[in-house]
Parts: C-alpha cells; sequence; structure tokens
C-alpha cells in the first residue's frame, strides 16, 4: 500500500474550526472485475478507516467494496488543544498504512 497523504493544519487558534484532508491512492478491486485474461482481479480492498487525536476516536469507517478507487475524506474538527493526529487505513488481508500529523493550537 502507497504511504497515505494527509492535510493537516500545522497551527490553528483555540476553538478554531480545521478541514483535515486524507488521500490513499489505492486500486479498491472488489474481486467481481474480470482482468484483461479474463479471469477475475482479486478482491483488495481497505475496509477499514480510523482517525484519532491523542488516542481519542474522531472518525471509524468501515468501508465498502463499492467504494471509489483512491478514497479521498474531508473531516471537520474543532481545535481546542495541541496534539497528534494517527489516520489508519487497514486492507483485506491486514496489510495497514499509518500516518501521523501534529497540531499545534495557539491561545
Amino acid at each position: 500500500m502507497e504511504t497515505p497523504r494527509v492535510k493537516v493544519p500545522a497551527t490553528a487558534k483555540a476553538g478554531e474550526a480545521i478541514i483535515i484532508r486524507a488521500l490513499l491512492m489505492h486500486p479498491m478491486e472488489s474481486g467481481l472485475r474480470l482482468g484483461p485474461d479474463g479471469r477475475r482481479v482479486p478482491r483488495r480492498i481497505v475496509h477499514r478507516f480510523e482517525c484519532t487525536f491523542d488516542g481519542a476516536p474522531v472518525l471509524a469507517w468501515d468501508l465498502e467494496p463499492g467504494v471509489a478507487a483512491n478514497p479521498f475524506l474531508e473531516i471537520a474538527f474543532l481545535a481546542r488543544r495541541s496534539g497528534a493526529f494517527r489516520f489508519v487505513w487497514i486492507e483485506d488481508g491486514g496489510e495497514r498504512a499509518e500516518v501521523e500529523a501534529i497540531l499545534t493550537v495557539e491561545a
């Protein structure tokens, strides 16, 4: 799995709403499509996305085979304190992609 791209503002004012963007370049193969050789392309989907802030859940999403390739998310978050975001994508078979980003909140 490729390294995901996340965009988290480096700083925010206390109480400010920020937008977090997360993109994973991934084919999201459902296992139903036929390849050029006439055989089914093996199923390979990201079935779980989790976002936490200092260990507390922000968003958890169970993806289905119908989700398009290269899943992209925008998450609204109210910045109250500084901390670390952790983003995790879990693929069929257990492969994981993880990224961390730090947010500094100014008074």
